[in-house]
């Protein structure tokens, strides 16, 4: 309740004396820990002389556990060990946490001195690395401005290992600090610091709005007088480099995400460089009719499937690749129209184009472009994992978007009349 519960109200609601709360904080700690395998009230700020309430996180029921979960029992438990007769059951108020029992640990190093945690999460998110309910996770770089969930990898929900990456000891797990500032001083001695990111933070009135009360003298006052000369010109180099160099320090100490990182970060690299590519390819495709010819001849079409061919073509012309042979399976009878070579429609999408043109495109290992001989249904296009140089590319899709074309409005013809002799043979039965 923070003290506010009633505010505004007549009623007097006096906050408790710092004595009281630790009075009441050990005695119901006692008795919880009769119900519960854990219990604990997480640390305040040690300047902090009054309180509102006294908030416990418990979890693991002693006893039997039953599905669903006896909340009305629970609830009388707790009132007999407490000794009151006063109490409800609510299975979802806010700001009331569930968390399973394996969580507890990772939950309460969250709470602790009043979310230090937030502190060192505000540190971290440029650096690459995230706190959430679950843990702690690696972000993979750049993917993360597109999908944030993606790019994210769990590294752990172990608070001692947390600290250590960041370069901290183990007192913010315990009750070591006298006087606030003490865990100011511990905060500033992360190797993950930097006064210039506190004060690029105040500047964003929004972020000022959800700091916590027990932390705004430390990002406006304490910071201030202990870096005046602070300078935020150089911050983001200095992001830079401290998030390469944390992203070298967790891998080292969790090798077994290494793969995983470079996995997601190879394939978001080859994904932009795939957009690059059809972007580059697709205004050099020709439009409309240009370079049409009705009287271009016809690939020769074979009745039995042969390989894909290619050879060593000669600079500047693909003009022997056209003749690679179509293959196309023979239909069951004579269509009553003969084929007639068309232009594509004039609705056509140049991405409708571009991936016809890889469609029939194949690659050698050394990246030279060649035409297939039967059309690819499913597949993934990809031009980034071709080899070739943009130059060949862009060369190809100029030059081959006719007999690709070719190629396909034959298939389209023929697959047209498949379906029809199909559907003529069914109703024939």
């Amino acid at each position: 309740m923070g003290g506010n519960a009633f505010h505004g109200q007549d009623l007097p609601t006096p906050r408790i004396s710092k004595e009281l709360y630790y009075q009441v904080r050990d005695d119901v700690t006692k008795k919880l820990k009769t119900l519960f395998t854990n219990v604990v009230v997480p640390t305040e700020m040690p300047s902090k002389n009054d309180f509102g309430d006294v908030d416990f996180l418990v979890a693991g029921p002693k006893g039997p556990v039953t599905d669903p979960f006896d909340y009305e029992g629970q609830e009388l438990n707790i009132k007999i060990a407490l000794g009151t007769a006063h109490g409800f059951t609510s299975k979802h108020v806010e700001r009331v946490m569930y968390f399973a029992p394996e969580m507890f640990k990772w939950q309460t190093f969250q709470l602790q001195y009043a979310s230090a945690a937030k502190m060192i999460g505000s540190m971290l998110k440029p650096l690459g690395l995230t706190f959430d309910p679950d843990g702690l996770h690696l972000r993979v770089e750049a993917l993360d401005n597109v999908n944030m969930k993606k790019s994210m990898i769990f590294l752990t929900k172990e608070p001692r290992e947390v600290l250590s990456i960041i370069g901290l000891d183990t007192r913010l797990l315990t009750r070591s600090f006298r006087e606030s500032t003490e865990v100011f001083e511990y905060l500033a001695n992360s190797e993950i610091f930097n006064p210039a990111h506190f004060s690029k933070r105040l500047k964003d009135g929004d972020w000022v709005k959800r700091l916590l009360p027990s932390y705004v003298p430390f990002v406006q006052a304490w910071i201030p007088e202990k870096y005046p000369e602070t300078q935020t010109s150089e911050l983001n180099q200095w992001y830079a480099a401290t998030r390469h160099e944390l992203k070298d320090k967790v891998l080292a100490m969790y090798p077994s995400k290494a793969p995983e990182y470079y996995e997601k970060r190879g394939a978001y690299i080859k994904n932009v460089e795939e957009q690059r590519l059809r972007e580059l390819l697709k205004p050099v495709i020709p439009q409309g009719e240009e370079g049409w010819d009705p009287n271009q001849l016809q690939p020769p079409i074979m009745g039995q499937q042969i390989p894909p061919q290619h050879m060593n073509i000669a600079p500047g012309t693909y003009i022997p690749v056209t003749n690679t042979p179509l293959y196309l399976e023979p239909l069951p009878r004579t269509p009553p129209h003969r084929y007639r070579f068309s232009a594509p429609h004039e609705k056509m999408s140049v991405d409708a184009k571009l991936l016809c043109l890889a469609r029939w495109t194949l690659f050698d290992d050394d990246g030279t472009p060649y035409l297939a001989t039967q059309a690819r249904k499913a597949f993934d296009m990809d031009w980034a994992g071709s080899k070739a140089e943009d130059k060949d590319l862009v060369k190809w899709a100029k030059e081959m978007w006719w007999p690709v074309w070719k190629r396909q409005c034959r298939v389209n013809y023929d697959d047209m009349w498949k379906k029809k002799f199909e559907e003529e043979d069914r109703n024939a039965v």
